[in-house]
């Protein structure tokens, strides 16, 4: 049974895991070899520590929604719907943490219709 996927309607978050990869041009430390510096068998292992901090840079991120003519669903990101933004003001204790300052931070969102890609 193939069922249909579905979005998710209500407001959401996207998290992005992040690990620790040789892509990012370092290898993770062998194992229960000491604080990061490996086992001595290989020069790339024992200085991972000297490569800290490492950053990542991410380029776009794609969310799609269904925008044909029948869709049920709301488009955009505070909807009559699910009135994310009142909610947030409304709690906005929920979602500060004075460890943690707001940051604003420049976001470019596009709704793209994927029927008219292909």
């Amino acid at each position: 049974m193939n069922l249909k996927k579905i979005m998710i309607e209500e407001p959401m978050y996207i998290i992005f895991n992040v690990a620790l990869s040789s892509s990012w041009g370092s290898s993770p430390p062998n194992a229960g070899s000491g604080s990061c510096r490996g086992d001595g068998s290989s020069s790339t292992n024992n200085a991972i520590c000297d490569s800290f901090p490492m950053y990542l840079k991410i380029d776009y991120v794609r969310v799609y929604q269904d925008t044909s003519d029948d869709t049920k669903m709301a488009i955009g990101c505070d909807p009559d719907t699910h009135p994310t933004k009142q909610w947030i003001e409304d709690n906005i204790d929920d979602y500060i943490d004075d460890d943690n300052p707001n940051t604003a931070v420049s976001v470019h969102i596009e709704v793209v219709d994927r029927s008219a890609m292909y």
